[in-house]
């Protein structure tokens, strides 16, 4: 017999009022985390969100966004939410770019373990959003942990 588990991400981008979605990759940084974590709780958790204006496709061996507008945010919440058929199987990453905060032309976003350095668990890749100084864009991240 076999387990068999795979780690998967949905990104919803708010921007005022506006909404999209994306999947994300957990890159190979951000699965030598998870195993850490079971392991012990050497490694910071996840605490910070950041945004940028690159459209590369994410790849396994990124560790950083490739073009961070601004410095990284703490994150707004942090939760365990029921998404498929296992209670709590899915990390729910809220954060919220205010007014002023990360303005430009958003096109890939991380989740990090520090507000620099640390690790980045995953990246995601999405369809230009256009953020205005006056706009706010929240953006929920999810990490669902499913059998294959």
């Amino acid at each position: 017999m076999k387990d068999l588990i795979g780690v998967s991400g949905k990104v919803t981008f708010n921007l005022n009022g506006k909404i999209v979605h994306s999947e994300n990759l957990v890159v190979n940084t951000g699965i030598a985390f998870i195993t850490s974590r079971l392991f012990d709780a050497s490694s910071a958790v996840i605490s910070h969100m950041a945004i940028g204006t690159d459209s590369s496709v994410p790849t396994g061996t990124q560790t950083n966004l490739l073009a961070t507008i601004d410095a990284r945010l703490p994150l707004d919440s942090t939760n365990r939410v029921t998404v498929g058929a296992i209670t709590n199987d899915t990390i729910q990453y809220v954060c919220t770019f205010g007014p002023g905060v990360s303005t430009g032309v958003l096109r890939e976003a991380g989740l990090f373990n520090a507000l620099t350095g640390g690790v980045m668990l995953s990246r995601v890749q999405f369809a230009a959003i256009n953020k205005l100084v006056a706009d706010t864009l929240v953006i929920t991240w999810q990490i669902k942990f499913e059998p294959v």
